[in-house]
């Protein structure tokens, strides 16, 4: 075929169905199409230039095209305009001013048709013949059971409603995930939960989070989840009194004490029913933990004063945190009985006036962080050891597939050195991962009491405590590189940058990805940070100024 002039190309058909352009014995182009062409031809349609058209030997005539045709008209540039910052200055105000309209709290809107769950929480233990001697010993488990009550606030009814269920590090269920085939408006459907604690220690939290998913009558996947306060019989049993304590925390309260008995009724209860020793209850109590520390609880006889004192720092969290619920219910319940006769007084107020100790909290931070590197050193060992293992695999399968095999040079001795070594790492590693464990336990309750004393400390409401709590997490997770230290980072450099930020520089501090952090020291500095402006008066639940 003629290109320009004198100029000609050669279009050669193979029987393999390829189609090749030559110019001067050169290949310039080629293809391979569907068919074994036996006639080839190039002609134009329709004013396009170079189209190939073959015939094959059962009579299929095909037409192609060699490639696309090239723009003909170019691209124009033109020279923008300057560019008006004052305009863009003042459409980015008025974009954030709307934005954060938008952001702005507002009422959650609530659906017409929900799934409701209640629990009914027993304050007794599952009745066992000498449950408590077993427990403390560590022979027995104590379990306790729940009812849950699913209900739909629709008119049509639910079905399939799958409930998925967790509970704290510790106590074990019996089902996590349990399916309700019908859920009515009118009659509740009931699910009943057993829970075992078969752990030991100190629990980081007390809580069984139900989440229900299910499809509401217009066909939307929903979900509902409620968190159920477990009873404190499930993770302690009252013993003989103990004075002696290393750490030690003392509330006050605008308000005479009350009888410990009064307040522990269901603890009493539950040692007269196993142990048979009622015992005097009156100004003392003794919490031990299952195969774990013992937590005593001091009252002054005169003043409204409460000594919580063990020797293990994380262990009281729970105790305070009963105790201060307790005395809140008892008071609040007395003064609304006798509203009409006590005249008008303060209401009832906890108050922590002692310093806050962050130190437990940076020593149960180290603890947590050395173990995390611990494990992550035995990893990269592990990994190492292992593609040592599988190079000198290879090496010795080369050497028995020669035909004339020469001396191993000593590489069975180091496969099996190799061998040892990763059994001993995979060892260690189990026992870091176990000891990892542990550190997560003690740092979720340690800082479960950290927050407590930050409340009663600073005089914090609810809304504020709870935006704490979800910066600065009880809740103790570690995934990969990126665990604890680097979400509570985050968190607090949120915060230092929103709510308890100064001046507009503070606030214009840029995020940086998670990523896994070099140490502690930057963590401790800005929980610090946050803690001294909270005790200044500093809110969280108000918008950043």
């Amino acid at each position: 075929m003629q290109v320009s002039g004198n100029r000609n190309n050669l279009l050669v058909a193979a029987a393999t169905g390829q189609m090749m352009v030559y110019s001067h014995k050169r290949l310039v182009w080629a293809a391979k199409g569907d068919t074994c062409p036996v006639a080839v031809k190039v002609a134009t349609f329709a004013a396009l230039q170079g189209l190939i058209l073959t015939l094959d030997d059962a009579g299929k005539l095909v037409l192609s095209y060699m490639g696309t045709e090239p723009p003909m008209q170019s691209v124009d540039v033109r020279h923008s305009a300057e560019v008006d910052f004052a305009a863009l200055d003042n459409e980015y105000r008025e974009l954030t001013g709307h934005i954060q309209a938008l952001g702005a709290p507002s009422e959650a809107v609530v659906p017409q048709e929900q799934l409701l769950i209640t629990a009914q929480v027993p304050s007794l233990l599952d009745r066992s013949e000498g449950l408590a001697q077993d427990m403390l010993s560590g022979s027995a488990f104590s379990a306790v059971t729940v009812h849950l009550y699913l209900r739909h606030s629709g008119a049509a009814s639910l079905t399939d409603v799958t409930l998925s269920l967790d509970a704290p590090p510790g106590l074990h269920l019996d089902q996590d995930c349990i399916t309700v085939p019908h859920v009515s408006s009118t009659d509740s459907s009931a699910v009943i939960v057993r829970l075992q604690a078969r752990g030991s220690g100190v629990p980081s939290d007390n809580t069984l989070t139900a989440v229900a998913t299910y499809v509401s009558s217009s066909g939307e996947p929903r979900t509902t989840s409620t968190k159920v306060a477990l009873p404190l019989s499930l993770f302690c049993q009252l013993v003989a009194p103990q004075q002696a304590a290393v750490f030690k925390v003392t509330l006050d309260t605008n308000r005479p004490p009350p009888q410990l008995v009064d307040l522990f009724q269901d603890m009493v209860a539950q040692a007269q029913m196993d142990l048979q020793q009622p015992g005097q209850y009156a100004n003392v109590m003794s919490f031990r933990y299952v195969r774990g520390p013992v937590v005593t609880i001091l009252v002054s006889k005169s003043a409204g004063r409460y000594r919580i004192q063990s020797d293990s720092f994380e262990a009281m969290w729970l105790i305070v945190q009963e105790l201060c619920l307790r005395l809140t219910k008892f008071f609040s319940t007395a003064e609304s009985s006798e509203q009409e006769h006590a005249g008008s007084q303060e209401d009832f107020a906890i108050t922590f006036k002692e310093p806050v100790p962050l130190e437990e909290l940076w020593a149960s931070i180290e603890k947590h962080w050395q173990a995390r590197q611990a494990v992550a050193a035995s990893q990269a060992a592990l990994s190492d050891q292992a593609q040592q293992q599988r190079a000198v695999q290879k090496r010795l399968l080369m050497r028995f597939k020669d035909w004339q095999p020469g001396s191993l040079a000593h590489l069975e001795l180091l496969l099996a050195e190799t061998f040892d070594r990763l059994m001993d790492l995979g060892s260690q590693l189990e026992q870091q991962q176990v000891e990892v464990e542990a550190a997560r336990s003690q740092l979720g309750a340690t800082v479960q009491l950290i927050l407590q004393l930050v409340r009663y400390s600073f005089g914090m409401s609810l809304e504020d405590l709870n935006v704490l709590t979800s910066h600065l997490l009880p809740q103790v997770s570690d995934g990969g590189s990126v665990g604890w230290e680097e979400l509570t980072e985050a968190g607090m450099t949120h915060l230092l940058a929103g709510q308890l930020a100064r001046n507009q520089h503070e606030r214009s501090v840029q995020t940086v990805p998670l990523a896994q952090a070099c140490d502690v020291h930057k963590l401790k500095k800005h929980i610090s940070i946050v803690l001294e402006r909270l005790s200044q008066g500093a809110s969280l639940s108000a918008p950043p100024g």
